[in-house]
């Protein structure tokens, strides 16, 4: 049997998600021909046959391009301008690459195609040879299934990840403290000294490492090493203890399957893959820890590998160049 790789993951998510915007998750039928594929992902016959049927009947749920703004054709696509649309006097409104290197920020009230301007940027980048990642707060990117041939898209609880994993150009300890400082920003957890998450994440890992030198604290390590760390009874200490407790098992409900992973994808795998997550089932602070985070591991594996800082965030969207 064909070892299953991220590749075949991304291949799987991809009819996944056609099979759930035709309505037939839950029949048995289709369940049985994921599952198939998931343990035999060399069925490449029959996965084609399934992905031509599904497009078919998932053509009235997936979102539709804009009819005002439609996405640019293959021929529209180079390395000069990206358009975008046009003014109200009809002038060709268009962004340059070299506008993208730089960072752009997208700003409006609801209704001003935001979303239809990322989707119109990340389909030229991608024509473009690069790669994104969308971490999608509201199901945007699911349409780019049809556009950009290799886009898979997982739900946060499928995609195996770990937050406190550091990458491989990263040292631990200093992963250790930018997530700590993630977590507190987006949790509101600004306790300092022994009963900080940075200190709980080192000891909780030094056991981990007594048990297997290649593995990580994971989400659920840590909810329980913080569960069973003694604390004086009706303390300043006991009661951050309880909120942190709150806040880990909130994130571990949310991950599901995915809070248990040691080791997740490795970054150097998301920069080369065309990605969307979504993440708008969960609360904001859970959707900015998860964001904040994947966004800080990909600028510091880029720095570790001392290539050019071209990554660019725009709103929720994140490209890569090959």
């Amino acid at each position: 049997m064909q070892k299953f790789t991220f590749e075949n993951e991304l291949r799987l998510a991809r009819l996944r998600t056609l099979v759930e915007k035709a309505g037939l998750i839950d029949d048995s039928r289709w369940q049985n021909v994921l599952r198939v594929l998931s343990v035999c992902p060399e069925e490449s016959e029959l996965y084609e046959d399934a992905e031509e049927y599904m497009w078919y009947r998932s053509a009235e749920q997936r979102a539709l391009p804009d009819p005002f703004f439609p996405h640019p054709r293959p021929d529209q696509v180079n390395w000069g301008p990206i358009p975008l649309g046009f003014t109200e006097e009809m002038h060709p409104v268009s962004l340059s690459t070299k506008q993208l290197n730089g960072g752009i920020f997208i700003a409006g009230a609801p209704g001003t195609i935001k979303t239809t301007t990322m989707r119109t940027i990340a389909i030229s980048i991608a024509r473009l040879g690069k790669k994104i990642f969308w971490d999608d707060q509201k199901e945007d990117s699911i349409c780019l299934i049809r556009e950009i041939p290799d886009f898979a898209y997982f739900e946060l609880s499928e995609f195996p990840w770990n937050p406190f994993e550091p990458d491989e150009y990263d040292d631990d300890s200093s992963w250790y403290l930018n997530i700590a400082n993630i977590y507190r920003k987006n949790f509101g957890m600004f306790q300092a000294g022994e009963h900080s998450i940075f200190q709980d994440l080192v000891d909780v890992n030094r056991k981990i490492k007594e048990r297997s030198k290649d593995d990580y604290a994971c989400p659920l390590d840590l909810l329980d090493y913080v569960k069973e760390k003694s604390v004086p009874r009706n303390s300043e200490f006991a009661r951050y203890r309880d909120r942190e407790i709150l806040r880990l098992g909130t994130i571990c409900e949310s991950y599901g399957p995915a809070a248990r992973y040691s080791r997740g994808v490795k970054t150097s795998k998301k920069l080369f893959s065309n990605l969307g997550v979504g993440i708008h089932k969960y609360s904001p602070d859970l959707r900015g820890f998860h964001a904040d985070s994947e966004f800080s591991k990909m600028i510091r594996h880029r720095m570790g590998k001392r290539e050019n800082m071209t990554i660019w965030r725009i709103s929720s969207l994140w490209t890569m160049p090959r």
